[in-house]
């Protein structure tokens, strides 16, 4: 029995040997084409390190099949990172090159993604909230084919590759989808989510996934932060952060606390944010004060294999002026509640199934009280949206070939009026009720699949069909598009 023991053990040890890879690089100065010794190499997902020799070698053995983080940090240079795929017993080499840190007062920031195999990349909640932003829309002004518009202080409508407003598909925690109330997008969707609170942003470039819906423009799906946590005894982590901006007189103060334990966890965020009209570089005072403050709330259960959790999310804008549309937000308020359930079975083909819910309606006030047309007509818009449905779906893997199947149902609904009373003129004294949204429904149901495999380095096949089925009604429609 001994004997046979460390026969398995030794058959085991040589499996290791025998089908692990190994990475083998060089680290260079840009400058001078020299190898850079005696710096620290770090392979992040096996936490193993390295130290450069005299011609800037280094060297990781025993690296298993997958996807790699390459860091690399040193003093005087930037800091580097490089991802690599490894196959079995592959031997794949790797040059890297650094940059000595810049001694100007400001730094000339190129940035760019890694290409992966699947025609989509993310980005991390480092990168989103490097530096100070008022929104996520604001974020997408620094990324490459991408930009914003600009329409006030706050709430910034992304653009994508040419693509904006409904030619993007905009999700949040994978399904998740709410829509903005104003007609003139005031309030785009992603002004309903508070950056620091996202742990990564998924980008599709285009029509190359039918999980989201039928949409060619492309898909961003945007991931909460979670806090998971493994122990049996009960964990915290919290934080407080408060900021000041001079021009403007800017104010933001935020909180976060996380806590649980292995059977369940409770993360709970807000913040406030005050900015008063801030001066362009000619001294001009540009209209675009704002107020806001939000609060978000997810819990989860995890009695393994079923999975549960609920999440909710708040956001009060309020005195919020536009410059660049002919009326101001009185309020903007917006209220998410979603629902999850994960069936995820151990060692089985079947990778589980999901059941995910939700529900959330924008509640949106504006008027041009403090616009130059108030002097002949005081105009006041009210205007809501409802959105709410759910999915089902289901994943199996065979070997490297991935099947997922899904079933959702989707209903958004718009109502809002605008009254008018003029001032001067001939029709001085009159009041007029404008339809902005005639009680429109558009109910969705649709069906999907989608296979994804890798076939060889930097090669993945997807293919997907998906089938929808939409009704749209207009319940309340304006007198005029009826005669």
């Amino acid at each position: 029995m001994k004997r046979f023991l460390m026969f398995l053990e030794i058959i085991s040890i040589l499996n290791y040997f025998l089908f692990s890879a190994q990475i083998r690089g060089y680290l260079f100065d840009f400058e001078t084409k020299r190898g850079i010794h005696s710096v620290q190499v770090l392979l992040k997902e096996l936490s193993k390190k390295v130290i450069t020799d005299e011609t800037g070698y280094f060297e990781f053995s025993n690296v298993p099949k997958g996807w790699y983080t390459i860091l690399v940090e040193a003093d005087k240079y930037e800091s580097m990172e490089v991802i690599v795929r490894v196959e079995e017993k592959d031997i794949k080499r790797v040059e890297i090159i650094l940059f000595k840190k810049s001694e100007i007062s400001e730094r000339i920031v190129v940035t760019a993604f890694p290409i992966h195999a699947a025609p989509y990349f993310s980005i991390s909640h480092r990168e989103i909230t490097r530096q100070s932003i008022k929104d996520v829309g604001e974020f997408f002004r620094e990324l490459p084919g991408a930009s914003s518009i600009k329409k006030g202080g706050t709430a910034m409508d992304i653009t994508w590759r040419g693509f904006t407003g409904k030619q993007l598909n905009i999700v949040f925690n994978d399904f998740v989808k709410i829509e903005g109330a104003c007609p003139n997008r005031m309030d785009p969707s992603t002004s309903h989510f508070e950056a620091h609170d996202l742990e990564k942003i998924e980008i599709f470039r285009g029509p190359f996934t039918v999980k989201y819906g039928p949409n060619f423009g492309g898909t961003l799906n945007m991931s909460p932060k979670d806090f998971m946590f493994t122990e049996k005894e009960f964990k915290y982590h919290g934080k407080l952060s408060g900021s000041f901006e001079s021009n403007g007189n800017g104010k933001n103060g935020r909180f976060i606390f996380a806590g649980g334990k292995d059977i369940y966890n409770l993360f709970i965020s807000g913040g406030y944010r005050s900015y008063q009209n801030y001066k362009d570089g000619g001294g001009k005072e540009v209209q675009s004060s704002f107020n806001s403050r939000d609060v978000s709330l997810r819990s989860g259960i995890n009695f393994e294999p079923h999975q549960f959790s609920f999440s909710y999310n708040y956001k009060f804008n309020w005195d919020v002026l536009y410059p660049a549309l002919p009326m101001d937000a009185e309020f903007d308020r917006a209220d998410i509640f979603s629902l999850d359930y994960r069936f995820k079975p151990s060692k089985s083909f079947f990778n589980g199934i999901s059941l995910k819910l939700f529900y959330d309606m924008v509640d949106h006030s504006m008027n041009n009280f403090k616009k130059p047309t108030f002097l002949n007509m005081s105009a006041r818009t009210d205007v809501k949206t409802w959105f709410y449905g759910g999915k089902i779906e289901t994943e199996l893997n065979w070997g490297k070939i991935s099947i997922l199947t899904g079933v959702e149902t989707l209903e958004e609904k718009r109502d809002g009026l605008r009254k008018r009373d003029i001032k001067t003129g001939l029709m001085a004294g009159k009041q007029f009720t404008d339809i902005i949204w005639p009680d429109a429904l558009a109910r969705t149901t649709g069906f999907y699949a989608e296979l994804g495999t890798p076939i060889k380095n930097q090669l993945f096949l997807t293919m997907g069909g998906r089938i929808d089925r939409v009704k749209s009604l207009a319940r309340s429609p304006d007198p005029a598009f009826l005669s």
